[in-house]
């Protein structure tokens, strides 16, 4: 097995299980804790990978402009973070993650619209993609979860849109400039000073977490942070379709998870929605790759 192949899975599994510990982190602490502590730890590893890499002191040249990408992408994706955490908060995990992943459908829309080609493949993909996750909000009969998918919806469609618009800035006007890990550093600097300064403002409690919660906040950070890792890694290798594609079966690793080990439950219309959620995902970025 290659390395792209090992990469692109491997950023599969750490981000379905960053997700799937991101609700129990969520439920544990609230929105705005988890969300605070998610993105200190996640600052913490990739601060200490970026050091093991490029050495202390070194700092990447790059532009203004590509700076200034990388803190507006950052405050984009912190609005996709809030959105997902809200969702995962109120709604269940196996709708919510799979309708915020459809966040690809979005670059690859703004991709289009900056001048990149629209080919057949990619149409297709993007039409899936839609009707996947307006079938996966129609509610499984006779539910009585105590979070129903329609819940969290809106919010995973919020964060949809706003992982989208933020991954796609940071895709185009940063990461050709200062490569693919310091935007990521980036975006968890501007993250977790932005609700430092908030939470100063509003007076809401910095508490550590105590030892149940911890393990999800922890947890979550190094699995996100393993993702991000392995998706630059396997995009180093060039073989961005085989990396891209590999790496939208999230969904399904999530949902696994969330299967397996809580209660959430889905019908097979859910089930089927989903799966033409990643196939519409893998579609489109493999006729654009």
């Amino acid at each position: 097995m290659d390395l792209a192949v090992i990469c692109g899975l491997a950023s599969a599994l750490s981000y379905g299980a960053g997700d799937f510990f991101s609700q129990a982190a969520a439920r544990a602490l609230g929105l705005w804790r988890s969300s605070f502590y998610l993105y200190l730890f996640a600052f913490a590893v990739v601060s200490i990978w970026l050091v093991a890499q490029l050495g202390v002191g070194s700092v990447p040249h790059g532009s203004k402009a590509a700076w200034a990408a990388c803190v507006i992408s950052g405050m984009v994706l912190l609005g996709g973070a809030v959105l997902f955490t809200q969702g995962l908060i109120r709604g269940s995990l196996a709708v919510v993650a799979p309708v915020t992943a459809s966040y690809g459908a979005i670059s690859t829309v703004l991709a289009v619209l900056a001048g990149e080609p629209l080919t057949r493949q990619t149409l297709i993909g993007l039409a899936l993609t839609i009707l996947g996750a307006c079938i996966v909000a129609i509610p499984r009969p006779s539910s009585t979860d105590e979070h129903p998918a329609h819940m969290g919806l809106g919010w995973a469609i919020g964060a949809a849109f706003a992982y989208g618009v933020g991954f796609w800035l940071q895709g185009t006007y940063a990461v050709p400039v200062l490569g693919p890990m310091v935007p990521v550093w980036a975006a968890y600097v501007t993250g977790f000073t932005v609700l430092g300064l908030l939470g100063i403002a509003a007076r809401q409690s910095f508490a550590w977490p105590n030892r149940a919660a911890l393990t999800p906040v922890v947890a979550s950070s190094v699995f996100s942070v393993g993702g991000y890792v392995s998706l630059a890694v396997g995009l180093a290798t060039r073989r961005t379709a085989i990396v891209i594609v590999l790496s939208s079966l999230t969904s399904a690793v999530t949902v696994l998870l969330a299967r397996s080990l809580s209660d959430a439950r889905l019908a097979l219309h859910q089930w089927i929605a989903i799966g033409m959620l990643i196939a519409g995902l893998a579609i489109a970025h493999s006729g654009g790759a």
